[in-house]
């Protein structure tokens, strides 16, 4: 049975695409019925997943050696060791910002992991139906359909 999707309180309760005025959900069965994903597609998901977290943690760990050592080096001195600290600082900030973006991608992938071995992967949290294999073949992390995440991105804008 579908379920209504609460996106703002301004907004009320919004059926999400796919669903009726009253929120139910064109397809009858439950979230985890509604996957038709076999047993190979979810491996190949999860290979992807696996990847971009092994690509994700070597990047931020790349990023963090990189601070430790930008961090430590010794700008006293001349004028120009002093605008040679700023143009650091900035380059430093730019890569922990970096970082933190990478993080919060590494937590999106990680959840997209759990999702596959409870078997929920491929399934929209907003209106539990299936998430077309293209967008997971883009975005296998993804845990809205587009219709969904429109609606969240949106919610998100105010």
């Amino acid at each position: 049975m579908g379920q209504s999707v609460q996106f703002s309180a301004i907004a009320g309760t919004i059926p999400a695409p796919g669903c009726d005025s009253r929120g139910e959900s064109a397809k009858t069965e439950s979230a985890g019925d509604v996957s038709s994903m076999n047993k190979r597609d979810l491996k190949k998901f999860e290979k992807l997943l696996l990847e971009e977290r092994e690509r994700l943690t070597g990047s931020i760990k790349n990023i963090e050696d990189a601070s430790r050592y930008e961090s430590g080096r010794d700008n006293s001195g001349d004028l120009s060791s002093y605008a040679e600290s700023g143009t650091d600082n900035f380059e430093l900030e730019t890569a922990l910002n970096i970082a933190s973006g990478e993080s919060n991608w590494l937590s999106e992938v990680t959840e997209a992991l759990g999702r596959v071995q409870s078997g929920t992967f491929g399934v929209c949290e907003g209106c539990e139906k299936e998430i077309p294999r293209k967008r997971l073949e883009v975005f296998p992390s993804a845990k809205f359909c587009i219709g969904c995440q429109q609606e969240v991105e949106k919610q998100n804008a105010y």
